[in-house]
């Protein structure tokens, strides 16, 4: 396992994760915020060429969430039970609902 550390304070946890999975060769575990700025915890050891390329990735990542990630969101998730989503479906359900009742963007 791995970890890369950015000083940073505002993203979007959710459409961070996503834009990463798309972006790299590396299993990305998850993306968690505090004090210490972004952190991406991955499967495995990575490469120097590996690590600038997230560490740019998380630079230049924009926390503004789109509205067309938005609505495919919505309408991929409507008028199903939550015992049948999966947990990364869960996890889209409650950012959406937490990022209406308190904004998309997330700082520490």
């Amino acid at each position: 396992m791995d970890e890369v550390q950015v000083k940073r304070a505002d993203v979007n946890v959710g459409q961070l994760e996503r834009e990463l999975r798309a972006a790299v060769d590396v299993d990305v575990l998850g993306v968690s915020v505090g004090p210490y700025g972004v952190r991406v915890h991955l499967a495995r050891e990575l490469k120097d060429a590996e690590r600038a390329q997230i560490e740019a990735l998380v630079q230049a990542h924009d926390p503004a969430p789109s509205e067309d990630t938005r609505a495919e969101q919505i309408t991929a998730l409507r008028g199903r039970a939550w015992s049948k989503l999966t947990s990364e479906e869960r996890d889209t359900a409650w950012a959406l609902v937490f990022g209406e009742l308190f904004g998309e963007v997330r700082s520490e």
